[in-house]
């Protein structure tokens, strides 16, 4: 497996609060991971494992406090950071709007590309993740939060980085439609080539991949194939996890 990202004997501590009122949580204590070019990462655990953490290292967001992340062999503290996060482009569960419009963003994700602008490309960015029916001169704030989950999707795809982050990015969606949504964003994946790093806890997305990762305690609790680890998990921290799934 040729590896995309890796995470080598990874410390990492958060802070809450200031001065003496404040808290510190050890979020890995020697976390080891590789995750191979192209391949289809599910990275699942119980709260305050680190799962949203791991994805804010891989694009400098957060910075290891000891050890290293490398994308494509090259500690990320090497590269020039803009040029790191437009390549490895995180989703995030709380989704974060530019400027005014849907326009605005599409634009933003094209433009940082240096891809053009124009209507029949924004237009299909919005068919990819089924929100044909969005006007692009639609102001943001009037998005339901699943909308503006799946603009930010899009304006993601724009980049057409080789690193996909998604953090809970469909959650807010119904079913049908996040099926569709996937669906699609799984073809994209593949066609491009892209790397994908999902964090989700619903059974029928972590069985579209091709391995999982389960985070607990500081490190990797276990890893397989979503069969595997679904079907037959072999430590407690993931039995919880799965029994939870039900």
């Amino acid at each position: 497996m040729e590896p995309m990202v890796q995470c080598e004997d990874v410390y990492k501590t958060l802070r809450t609060g200031d001065g003496a009122k404040g808290h510190a949580s050890q979020v890995f204590a020697g976390l080891n991971v590789v995750v191979g070019r192209a391949e289809r990462l599910g990275i699942v655990g119980p709260s305050g494992c680190g799962k949203t953490t791991l994805l804010k290292l891989i694009n400098r967001l957060l910075d290891v406090d000891a050890g290293r992340v490398l994308v494509d062999r090259e500690d990320v503290r090497d590269r020039e950071v803009l040029s790191l996060r437009r390549g490895a482009q995180l989703v995030p569960q709380k989704p974060f709007l530019f400027g005014e419009t849907v326009r605005d963003n599409l634009l933003f994700g094209l433009q940082a590309a240096g891809n053009g602008g124009g209507e029949e490309g924004l237009s299909a960015l919005l068919e990819e993740v089924a929100l044909p029916d969005v006007g692009l001169d639609r102001p943001v704030a009037a998005l339901s939060v699943g909308e503006q989950q799946r603009v930010c999707l899009a304006r993601a795809l724009a980049l057409r980085p080789q690193i996909l982050m998604l953090d809970e990015t469909t959650a807010s969606l119904e079913p049908p439609t996040a099926r569709a949504v996937l669906e699609r964003l799984y073809r994209r994946v593949e066609e491009d080539g892209m790397t994908l790093l999902h964090v989700t806890h619903e059974i029928p997305k972590l069985r579209a991949l091709d391995r999982i990762v389960v985070l607990a305690a500081g490190g990797v609790a276990e890893e397989g194939t979503p069969r595997r680890i679904l079907e037959r998990p072999q430590v407690e921290v993931t039995r919880e996890f799965v029994r939870g799934l039900d």
